[in-house]
């Protein structure tokens, strides 16, 4: 018999505390960090990726 850790007490609340642990860590980070924190390829087109950066601006955060 298998155990479905998701049956487990507690399971529910480290699943929250992990999911909220990193939210915090990428909030306010810039979207090349976050690409690279979870290792998400850039699908952007050259024209995409210019008008992004054009309008960086707008969601108040400073590139790394």
């Amino acid at each position: 018999n298998y155990l479905n850790p998701s049956l487990s007490p507690g399971f529910k609340e480290a699943l929250d505390f992990f999911n909220q642990a990193v939210a915090d860590h990428i909030k306010y980070k810039g979207v090349n960090y976050v690409r690279r924190y979870f290792c998400v390829e850039n699908d952007f087109d050259p024209k995409e990726e210019d008008l992004r950066k054009k309008n960086d601006w707008a969601e108040g955060i400073e590139e790394d």
